[in-house]
């Protein structure tokens, strides 16, 4: 899903500087729509996720997903 030719730059730019990038890029296509849309939903509802595990140890998501 990443291009070749910008995974370093994906794998290497610290946090706040990668999400803001993910979340302005139009050099990744999206299976469905835009990247930012995927990527922000996707983030969104690990986040929830994961604070459904912490607060009531249950988590919706299969290992499927990731």
């Amino acid at each position: 899903m990443i291009p070749s030719n910008i995974r370093a730059k994906f794998f290497s730019i610290g946090l706040q500087d990668w999400l803001a990038w993910n979340l302005n890029t139009k050099d990744i296509k999206a299976p469905l729509g835009t990247w930012a849309s995927f990527f922000g939903l996707t983030v969104y509802h690990l986040w929830l996720d994961r604070t459904k595990l912490v607060f009531t140890q249950q988590s919706t998501l299969s290992l499927g997903f990731l």
